[in-house]
């Protein structure tokens, strides 16, 4: 479920890319969580991360859309 608005990544946990995307989604009010990328799916499934930020050629190798993910 994508994120529209900027008041929605209050409290969200997500895995982002580097220190600059951590710095960027924590002013934001966001929890950015450092993991190696085969970590997202077991990581979205047991809920440790609610959210992630992935280049788009990653999408397809992970099948990031079709990931579920603890609310």
């Amino acid at each position: 479920m994508p994120i529209k608005t900027i008041t929605e990544l209050n409290g969200v946990s997500l895995r982002t890319l580097t220190r600059a995307t951590n710095l960027l989604f924590s002013s934001l009010g966001a929890a950015p969580v450092a993991m190696p990328v085969p970590a997202i799916p077991e990581a979205l499934s047991k809920g440790v991360i609610n959210r992630t930020v992935l280049p788009w050629e990653t999408i397809g190798q992970l099948k990031a859309s079709e990931m579920k993910h603890q609310k």
